[in-house]
């Protein structure tokens, strides 16, 4: 127990899904289970990273905020992190570094192209 009282710092959270433009036609029932999750979402403390994965081209991302398209990106991925997350991989792919009272999150586009060395 705390008797003499304590600081709280509030943390920003994202909530996210995952949304598909294909159809659930001819699925599997675990697949159909995997699909039911990511449109149930996720809570992140930090960041949320999404990357071409193995493909070998540049993704076309929408990227929306509670249900308002901000942008589309042309890219290899996109990390959009809260500030508790801006100390990780959103500063180390050229992000800014945010205190935790800011109330917003980071959205840094992931281009391989731009972060490449040149001789």
């Amino acid at each position: 127990m705390i008797d003499t009282g304590c600081h709280l710092t509030l943390r920003t959270r994202l909530h996210c899904r995952i949304e598909r433009a294909d159809h659930s036609d001819g699925l599997s029932e675990a697949a159909l289970k995997v699909r039911a999750r990511e449109e149930e979402g996720w809570l992140a403390l930090n960041e949320v990273v999404i990357d071409r994965g193995k493909a070998t081209f540049l993704g076309m991302l929408d990227i929306f905020s509670d249900g308002t398209l901000i942008t589309t990106a042309q890219a290899d991925g996109i990390i959009i992190a809260t500030p508790t997350g801006s100390t990780a991989y959103s500063l180390a792919a050229g992000g800014a570094l945010v205190m935790p009272s800011i109330p917003g999150n980071l959205k840094i586009v992931l281009d391989l192209r731009l972060s490449a060395e040149v001789d």
